[in-house]
């Protein structure tokens, strides 16, 4: 998500990526805290994990709905779906994009 960012440099960004997701995501501390994707088409959704050597707990519309692992995170969306990533043990709730 942020490669080439600086890790003392505090960051968030919201862009439209293919397949037509909109796509936040927030750094502080030098840690990626979540990636939020909005699905305005619908379809599979394919992101680099952000957090390689963690399980991903996987948020639909703020509803737990499963973990995922590996350097490749795969998944389907349905259109106007809300999806959030987050490492396991993290919530929606504590996201925030400045």
């Amino acid at each position: 998500m942020f490669p080439s960012w600086p890790k003392d440099w505090d960051a968030s960004f919201t862009l439209l990526a293919h397949g037509a997701f909109l796509v936040s995501s927030s750094m502080a501390k030098g840690q990626i805290e979540f990636v939020e994707i909005k699905s305005r088409l619908g379809g599979e959704c394919r992101l680099r994990n952000p957090w390689p050597d963690k399980t991903v707990t996987l948020y639909r519309n703020d509803n737990k709905t499963e973990n995922l692992s590996g350097p490749l995170l795969k998944f389907q969306t349905a259109k106007g779906e809300t999806i959030t990533l987050m490492p396991t043990g993290r919530t929606p709730r504590s996201k925030k994009i400045p």
